[in-house]
């Protein structure tokens, strides 16, 4: 089984590390120095008592605990077995002798040369031995050696205490992090973050939400695709049906040729409709309105055909159409225009069962006006999906558009011109 790794553990782990390796390297140092400033102050010592037996011009055999001789075999038996013979003026060696670095020195010995005195050359030396006594075998007081484990110990167990509490500070707002994150949904996504205590960690909870929102855009951005594509596309995907059997029919029949090429022609346009209508919509998902090409769309001629489109919609109920159109061709997003028609003209077949259908084209301005004969109108349709993507449409290119409620219908108008153009 692999073992996970935790962040945690390895944090602990590393500054515990680095503060173990910190004590050691600043331990040794200091008793390096230690050890340097011990010799340095001996050997200022044995220095400045060298200048003053050369002040007096008298030569000491000892002087406060040093030993003064002028030739080198004079000086502590000690001193000529383990350092070497000085040779400069000033020189300086030394003999310590213990059992270990830790241990206490059995034996020292110390040893200066100067010259230049009127004396002459002299050597000035101090030797050690029991430095320090033998404790009493009957003491109660623990080995300096176990008491110094005992501090480190204590030291080090401190340390990680101090660690552990750190790291739990920073852990329980990481964690609160981990679960609202795992809680956030497309509901709450919206809603600010908490504090996390930490800058870090609330510059990191603001990217999440950021890039979970941008996501969820993302994701209502092709439900809102699909949503408008399947119904979009019921129009042509019902006249392709419609005309593939009819053409089926006809094919049975002799001297049909005619009516079959009409047939195929609605079928050819049902195709090229829904190639323009995905085209279209995948723009319009984007929201890359402005890179939609306008063309020459004779607004006539597309009334006929969305209205032939949308006949089987009308096909068993009592209702009488009436369209007038005038010629003319404008440079418009067709597709965009497709979708504006095709939906006000849907809802108006749609939501008629008695009465008249007039639909009048004149110049840029379609109007359409449904009336029941009956005062039968499906109030609670016709506002759905379709709408809420022409409303997208009309809005944003700026087309004026007018519903007016009637006892027994609706009359809707639309001018395919933006406010600037009307105004002029």
């Amino acid at each position: 089984m692999q073992i996970r790794r935790s962040l945690k553990i390895y944090f602990l782990f590393a500054v515990i590390s680095v503060g173990t390796l910190v004590v050691v390297v600043f331990s040794t140092l200091a008793a390096n120095f230690f050890v340097q400033g011990a010799d340095l102050a001996m050997r200022y010592s044995m220095v400045q008592m060298g200048r003053e037996i050369a002040e007096s011009g008298t030569q000491p055999d000892n002087l406060m605990g040093f030993s003064i001789a002028q030739h080198w075999e004079d000086t502590p038996e000690l001193v000529r077995e383990y350092i070497p013979k000085l040779q400069t003026h000033l020189a300086f060696g030394k003999y310590i002798e213990r059992d270990s670095w830790f241990d206490i020195p059995d034996v020292a010995a110390f040893a200066l040369r100067y010259d230049g005195a009127p004396q002459g050359t002299f050597y000035i030396s101090w030797v050690f031995t029991d430095i320090v006594p033998p404790l009493p075998e009957d003491t109660s007081d623990l080995h300096y050696y176990l008491r110094i484990m005992i501090y480190a110990v204590i030291a080090i167990a401190l340390f990680a205490l101090i660690m552990v509490i750190l790291l739990h500070r920073i852990a329980i707002p990481v964690e609160r992090l981990i679960d609202w994150a795992k809680e956030l949904s497309s509901g709450n996504l919206n809603r600010s973050a908490p504090d996390f205590y930490y800058n870090e960690l609330n510059k990191l909870a603001e990217i999440i939400r950021s890039s979970l929102q941008s996501v969820q855009t993302t994701l209502d951005r092709e439900k809102q695709f699909l949503s408008h594509a399947s119904h979009e596309l019921r129009t042509p995907i019902s006249v392709v049906r419609s005309n593939s059997q009819l053409m089926k029919r006809l094919i049975e029949k002799e001297g049909t040729e005619e009516k079959q090429q009409e047939v195929l022609d609605r079928i050819l346009r049902a195709g090229m409709t829904m190639t323009e209508l995905c085209e279209t919509l995948l723009w319009l998902n984007r929201g890359e309105f402005d890179n939609l090409s306008t063309e020459s769309v004779d607004l006539g001629k597309l009334v006929n055909q969305i209205r032939c489109e949308l006949d089987y919609l009308v096909r068993d109920k009592e209702i009488d159409i009436l369209i007038e159109t005038e010629p003319g061709s404008y440079q418009l997003p067709s597709g965009m225009v497709r979708i504006v028609l095709g939906n006000l003209i849907r809802n108006a077949f749609q939501h008629t069962y008695h009465g008249r259908i007039e639909i009048v084209q004149l110049g840029h301005t379609v109007k359409i006006r449904n009336c029941s004969a009956i005062g039968e109108t499906d109030e609670s349709l016709g506002f759905g999906l379709g709408l809420k993507l022409t409303s997208s449409i009309i809005g944003h290119y700026q087309w004026p558009y007018h519903v007016e409620e009637l006892a027994t219908g609706r009359d809707v108008y639309i001018s395919f011109t933006s406010v600037d153009d009307t105004a002029l």
